[in-house]
């Protein structure tokens, strides 16, 4: 059995009716990819003496994915739904404003934002 083409068969209209059919073969045409959700963190650091080798940022308890001082962190394909963040590693002078740890809640096919603000006292002297 053979399988060549036929004949005087035009080549060009093979071309142009299999083209688009592997193109959606393997995937493209769109409508069923899914977009997992991520998370962009940034830290903003402000006063005197700051933390130079910056923190870590904790998802869920898990290990610490390092940050700088002044920095963003985007954290790709986190299961939706609510996760706790802790900015931790922070000098003895400095702190972090408002709630930390906190709870944040991730949606399907967004990126979810957490800002952390850190504050740096002196270590020594007085104003």
């Amino acid at each position: 059995m053979s399988t060549a083409v036929p004949r005087g068969f035009p080549i060009r209209t093979l071309l142009l009716w299999a083209a688009p059919v592997a193109w959606l073969g393997c995937g493209g045409g769109g409508g069923t990819d899914v977009v997992l959700p991520s998370l962009s963190v940034t830290t903003t650091t402000e006063g005197v003496e700051l933390d130079s080798d910056g923190y870590s940022l904790l998802v869920d308890g898990g290990s610490g994915r390092p940050i700088g001082a002044t920095a963003t962190l985007v954290i790709e394909q986190l299961a939706e739904g609510q996760h706790t963040l802790e900015l931790s590693g922070l000098a003895a002078n400095c702190v972090a404003q408002g709630d930390n740890p906190r709870t944040i809640t991730i949606q399907s096919g967004a990126t979810a934002r957490a800002d952390f603000a850190v504050r740096c006292a002196a270590t020594t002297g007085t104003l």
